[in-house]
């Protein structure tokens, strides 16, 4: 789900020592239906 937040700073979360942390919740997030500016705006940017 990051690709579908920040296409171009993906790589970024998911080499990070957050990386499986920040992955998991946006994929929680887009579950529960939040709409991509929303859930963007929880998924804290690097």
């Amino acid at each position: 789900m990051l690709e579908l937040f920040f296409p171009r700073d993906q790589p970024h979360y998911a080499v990070g020592p957050q990386g499986p942390l920040v992955r998991d919740f946006s994929a929680w997030i887009v579950e529960r239906g939040y709409t991509r500016i929303y859930a963007e705006r929880h998924v804290p940017f690097p």
